[in-house]
């Protein structure tokens, strides 16, 4: 018996996510590698989930992201303090990219630079600006787009690829063996302007994808995409052409860009480009910069212009940068609740109108949430008086800043003590140094000699004094003798850092410097380090740092991580304002609606064994569930699963086995019979194939019924044959090949040259594949193997994979039958 797939492959929903504005985490485990992929945390920054997520972090061998919004990524920094070091966290260049401003920004606006979190159990969790910096730049970019994490012999490769809907959005192909799993929760197929189109895999015998998409039927279901961003430039045409400007709320560091990029593109196409566009955000420069280095996601005739990307836009990191610029103009500001950031600073002016009399428009992308702002200011009629909460933030000044600098300086001291109080420190000390401190110490020396001759004279009874100067003597030289050193560097063992993944070991010692110089091993500068501490070193040390802009700006701060260091405070305010404006909801997410979704999974995951609903409620499972059990087209059928409640694992392994199959006599010999010569296509060689109807019989040992303990194990416990089919099991076959939609026979066989096929099935199909080392067995990169026996039949055993079907046309190009 031969393995042909994983043994165990658990799904894991770390949080209840049920919408598609909840965050979300899944864990994976495939025989024993735990891969977390992302580990998200809402704009409120709930310590709910944060508790829901740390029982699972110190076991996992990889942390996988595939977006770079909050909602996949917020809770990277939390993760990166409690998983083990050296654990893999990587992430495609572009999540990584526009990730950290999409935490930053919402941390900074509703939080000064630092802020303690306490979990349920007690455990308090502080985040700054500098460790949400330090977690993105901690993440690995895989090499080649893969990821491959191993534990023990297992080796499970991640390959990235971009799933459309914005900047830095990937989903994952995850193979091993002859299992191939698509994770994508996250993806849009709508057209764009800058963004290369979705190229969905079609080979993943397992799918888990969104499913919430099933009750998204759009605002407009029967009008078109093109004719929704045609309605909504005559809305912003309508108002810039009134004097009056426009307001588009969006998360900037995630789908914004993306809304950006194509209000830009619909001005500059119907004439409306001399209007002015502003994006506002706490880093929006930093973010337009990064968008024009992302040539992976970004369209050909992008990458190949001279004109940089966004360039006619302005950029503004608050409301007061925005208010003096002349309007008419359309300012994208970040904060789609209108709770927080710069689109609840510029709220009020947008609300309240224009001085002229004219109102403002303001277009939602995405229905607003029950509860923020949005929602009041479009359920709010015309006139009414609305009564709102926003969250602002400003700079320290005056008192409050020195404040905050006393304070600062306190804690460090307080920091610096109990760093102090841990270890204590041996400084060599220069020559000078030396020398003034010996001059000191003979001083007083002298000194201590002249009190106990004093005391010897001045007093009979002296002895016992003269006893005590000695005894004290002593105890200063060997109190002398014990601070002794050695040249070089001496670690204490109770060394402390303030992050465990940059707790290196101890190198050099007392002892380990004075056996080196017994051996006369120049311990000047250290003691040399073995291959084995190099390779400790590697994994625990932080990850190299890249830039797109060259050696001169490799930093570990820059100039936006100090702008965002400035000392700040975060306030509550009340704003109470008559609605006098205008507001448009236009369905720009980019999410595929229930008729889009239908579609994708006829066209592209219709070879899916089994299928995962992401992100949505038990009654998208329900939809998702009825589409693939009533269409013919899905070979899942009801093996459809919903993840709608969270830490509960969910079994996905297709347990599938390959066997060798020995052909009785009676039927080798009636094969020739049977078979007919095939040419190949591209050269004149020919084969003998054909279907036979057989009976497949043999003993089964019950050890076969358990797992094996390693993979890809060769076990000869199960004996196999294939033998003529009698007259009275005749109807039998026939129902049978009724069943599997078979028509010419049971069993697909015949005979080929191995290397013949290895070498054709590589030029014509791209499939490789390798020879067995102790068997007539070519087993191919895609997990299908392809056995010659003694007699010369030959056996193909794998799942029903696009890989099976490549390599059967290459065996035989005229037969069309199903598997």
């Amino acid at each position: 018996m031969l393995r042909a797939s994983a043994g165990s492959i658990q799904f894991t929903s770390v949080y209840e996510c049920t919408t598609p504005n909840a965050p979300y985490a899944y864990l994976i485990e495939i025989d024993g590698v735990r891969i977390l992929f992302d580990c998200g945390w809402n704009d409120e920054f709930d310590t709910s989930f944060l508790s829901k997520l740390k029982p699972h972090l110190p076991t996992v061998h990889a942390v996988v992201l595939s977006s770079p919004h909050i909602t996949a990524c917020g809770a990277l920094p939390f993760v990166l303090s409690h998983i083990s070091p050296g654990t893999f966290v990587a992430a495609a260049g572009g999540t990584s990219k526009v990730g950290v401003h999409s935490v930053l920004h919402s941390f900074l606006y509703q939080y000064p630079n630092s802020h303690t979190f306490t979990l349920a159990d007690g455990e308090a969790f502080t985040m700054t600006v500098d460790s949400i910096y330090h977690s993105f730049r901690s993440l690995r970019e895989p090499y080649g787009g893969k990821v491959t994490v191993k534990n023990g012999d297992v080796e499970v490769n991640c390959l990235a690829v971009f799933a459309g809907r914005m900047l830095g959005g990937y989903s994952w192909i995850i193979k091993y063996q002859i299992d191939e799993l698509f994770y994508c929760p996250d993806f849009s197929v709508k057209p764009s302007y800058a963004l290369k189109p979705f190229d969905v895999p079609t080979t993943a015998n397992i799918v888990l994808a969104s499913s919430f998409p099933f009750h998204m039927t759009g605002s407009n279901r029967t009008t078109k995409y093109e004719e929704q961003l045609k309605n909504l430039f005559k809305e912003f045409q309508h108002t810039l052409r009134g004097g009056s400007d426009v307001l588009v709320p969006v998360n900037v560091a995630g789908r914004g860009l993306e809304v950006l990029n194509i209000i830009v593109h619909l001005l500059a196409e119907q004439g409306g480009d001399k209007y002015k566009v502003v994006l506002v955000a706490a880093q929006a420069q930093e973010l337009l910069d990064k968008a024009g280095t992302m040539t992976e996601a970004l369209q050909d005739y992008l990458i190949l212009d001279d004109k940089r990307l966004f360039a006619n836009v302005l950029t503004c990191r608050s409301a007061e940068e925005v208010l003096p610029i002349q309007g008419p103009k359309i300012c994208v500001a970040d904060g789609a609740s209108l709770d927080f950031g710069p689109s609840a600073e510029l709220l009020e002016y947008f609300v309240k109108g224009n001085r002229d009399g004219a109102d403002h428009l303001i277009v939602l992308t995405e229905p607003p949430l029950p509860g923020t702002n949005a929602a009041v200011v479009t359920a709010a009629a015309d006139g009414e008086r609305l009564h709102m909460q926003i969250t602002r933030r400003s700079r320290l000044s005056g008192e409050e800043l020195e404040e905050y600098y006393i304070e600062l300086e306190h804690e460090m001291e307080q920091r610096r003590r109990e760093l102090e109080a841990r270890s204590a420190f041996q400084i060599v000390q220069d020559d000078d140094e030396a020398a003034t401190v010996k001059g000191e110490e003979n001083d007083d020396d002298d000194d201590d000699d002249g009190e106990c001759a004093t005391a010897a004279t001045g007093h009979r009874g002296a002895t016992e004094k003269a006893a005590a100067c000695a005894g004290a003597k002593d105890a200063v030289a060997a109190s002398k003798a014990k601070a002794a050193t050695t040249l070089g560097l001496v670690l204490p063992p109770p060394l402390h850092y303030h992050s465990k993944h940059l707790s290196f070991p101890v190198l050099e010692t007392t002892s380990t410097l004075s056996a080196a110089a017994l051996k006369r091993v120049d311990v000047t500068y250290g003691l040399p380090v073995s291959e084995e501490e190099q390779v400790l070193l590697q994994k625990r040390a932080p990850a190299r740092q890249h830039s797109d802009a060259g050696p001169e700006a490799l930093q570990v701060e820059n100039d936006a991580q100090r702008l965002a260091n400035i000392p700040s405070k975060v306030s509550r305010v009340a704003v109470q304002v008559n609605r006098r404006c205008r507001v448009v909801l236009s369905d720009l997410s980019g999410y595929p609606d229930a008729l889009t979704m239908k579609s994708v999974l006829k066209t592209k995951w219709t070879f899916a064994k089994k299928i995962v609903g992401l992100r949505g409620s038990a009654e998208d499972g329900r939809a998702f569930l009825h589409f693939c059990r009533a269409d013919k087209a899905m070979k899942c059928g009801s093996n459809v699963f919903s993840t709608t409640s969270c830490g509960v694992p969910l079994e996905l392994a297709t347990h599938v086995y390959s066997y060798a199959v020995q052909l009785e006599s009676s039927l080798a010999r009636s094969l020739s019979r049977g078979l007919r010569r095939v040419r190949e296509t591209k050269s004149k060689s020919t084969w003998e194939v054909g279907w036979v109807n057989g009976e497949l019989s043999g003993v089964r040992a019950e050890a076969d019924l358990e797992e094996q303990e390693m993979q890809r194990r060769r076990s000869d416990r199960a004996i196999y044959s294939l033998a003529s089919v009698t007259a009275d099991k005749s109807q039998a076959c026939a129902t049978q090949r009724e069943q599997r939609g078979l028509q010419s026979g049971s069993f697909f066989v015949g005979d080929m040259d191995l290397r013949r096929l290895r070498e054709t099935s590589r030029q014509e199909s791209g499939l490789y594949s390798e020879f067995h080392k102790k068997a007539p067995l070519l087993v191919f990169d895609e997990g299908v193997c392809v056995r010659k026996g003694a007699d010369g039949t030959v056996t193909i055993s794998s799942i029903a994979t696009p890989a099976l079907f490549d390599l059967r046309r290459t065996v035989y190009r005229q037969y069309s039958q199903a598997l």
